[in-house]
């Protein structure tokens, strides 16, 4: 399939797939770069963030990178929804460049350096990752003996939060095949004081109260980064009108609250 069309079918417009083929990688750059990806992943970033056209040139390559992997999807037996459904990240962040700077590129590389070895797929609204490290402090919270699937979870912009989730908890459990998983979470939705700001039935609130939140990241601005668009170092020069998400926001920054980004966990059963 041609690079232009296989953008498409990420969900990227004509302009991006056309960027994608203006900064194209030859074959074996691609090859040498996915396995350097792989094996010295901190050289790998270094040799992508050298030279000029940085975000033009890093499109271009995770997207060939994604459409080389369809092969390893298949044999393995994925859904091309789900390879498609996972790979449309990349669509996400080109948007969101495109939205800030006014052009095509891609500059969240290390984060979906995830998607293209493998590490993350998108199971309806939201995104899932196996969790490699013991985490003893979780473990110890949650009762977790060792043997317990545990899954990173992650919420990709614009994600139904509504009956999106349950349907994507049970397709994680399929995916996995397992009965059960614990399921682990930070982020800024899960902020104690962000649900003092929400409406009872928020499906925000609805999501987050399911988690048990054992710590919180004070430094973290993520909250307000997602509910304005960009971080002010005075919220007073958030805007004065917007959804009631936003003003009640404002109002509970500018009274010196703050909005830590929360990390929690909860434990999922197959109906």
């Amino acid at each position: 399939m041609e690079l232009v069309d296989f953008c498409g079918l990420l969900g990227m417009n004509g302009e991006a797939g056309a960027a994608c083929r203006a900064y194209a990688w030859e074959a074996d750059a691609v090859q040498e770069a996915y396995r350097l990806l792989y094996g010295r992943p901190a050289r790998f970033f270094h040799r992508l963030s050298a030279g000029t056209q940085v975000p033009q040139r890093s499109l271009a390559l995770y997207v060939q990178f994604a459409q080389m992997l369809w092969p390893v999807y298949r044999q393995w037996g994925i859904p091309k929804e789900i390879y498609l459904d996972t790979f449309s990240d990349i669509a996400l962040w080109e948007r969101e460049y495109f939205e800030a700077h006014g052009a095509h590129g891609l500059t969240e590389t290390e984060w979906l350096a995830h998607h293209v070895r493998m590490e993350i797929f998108r199971l309806g609204s939201l995104q899932f990752q196996p969790q490699k490290e013991p985490l003893e402090e979780v473990w110890k919270s949650a009762g977790i003996d060792g043997t317990e699937m545990v899954l990173n979870v992650h919420i990709p912009k614009g994600a139904d939060l509504d009956t999106g989730v349950r349907q994507s908890y049970v397709r994680a459990l399929d995916f996995w095949g397992c009965g059960s998983a614990v399921l682990l979470c930070e982020s800024w939705l899960l902020s104690p004081q962000l649900g003092e700001l929400l409406p009872q039935k928020s499906r925000i609130r609805s999501f987050a109260k399911e988690f048990s939140v054992i710590a919180v990241e004070e430094s973290s601005r993520q909250a307000e980064e997602r509910i304005f668009g960009a971080v002010k170092a005075d919220p007073r020069d958030y805007p004065e009108n917007g959804t009631s998400l936003q003003l009640a926001a404002r109002r509970h920054l500018i009274t010196g609250g703050s909005l830590p980004a929360g990390f929690g966990w909860q434990k999922i059963v197959k109906p």
